[in-house]
């Protein structure tokens, strides 16, 4: 059984260090996956995040629990996951809703 972890907590409130941080420490307690919400009334973009952290956080997957499919053109979304898919090395898990 693989364990992921849902960082979403700190998306609204923390600093891109703050979610690395709080990856990383995921990563070295043995969670395989680390997860990041996004709520459509403000916060960081967690497809961004993702991708920016992704470096840092080398060996463990990384997915986006919902990123909000209205407020986006499909083409749009369709690049900067491509794009975050790119930077996270083929271990981005896209979740949509």
């Amino acid at each position: 059984m693989k364990i992921g972890i849902n960082g979403t907590g700190l998306v609204q409130k923390a600093s891109i260090e703050a979610i690395k941080a709080d990856a990383d420490k995921a990563a070295k307690d043995g969670f395989k996956s680390y997860w990041l919400a996004e709520h459509p009334t403000g916060g960081f973009d967690a497809l961004t995040v993702l991708a920016v952290i992704a470096s840092s956080v080398p060996d463990i997957e990384m997915g986006t629990a919902v990123v909000p499919t209205f407020p986006r053109h499909p083409m749009a979304l369709a690049g900067q996951a491509l794009t975050s898919q790119t930077a996270l090395q083929g271990r981005l898990c896209l979740g949509i809703g």
